[in-house]
C-alpha cells in the first residue's frame, strides 16, 4: 500500500510538471509568433 501511495504521487508530480512544460512552451510559442508578426509589420511599414 505504501509503496503504490508512492509510486502514485510521484507519477502526479511528472504529470504536473509536464502539464507545466506544456505550458510554458505554449507561452513561448505564441511569444515568439506574436514577435515575428510584430517584426514583419514593423518591416512592411519602413
Amino acid at each position: 500500500m505504501d509503496a503504490d501511495y508512492r509510486e502514485y504521487h510521484i507519477r502526479l508530480s511528472i504529470d504536473s510538471r509536464l502539464e507545466q512544460v506544456r505550458i510554458l512552451s505554449g507561452a513561448l510559442r505564441g511569444i515568439g509568433q506574436n514577435w515575428r508578426y510584430r517584426k514583419t509589420s514593423l518591416g512592411s511599414l519602413s
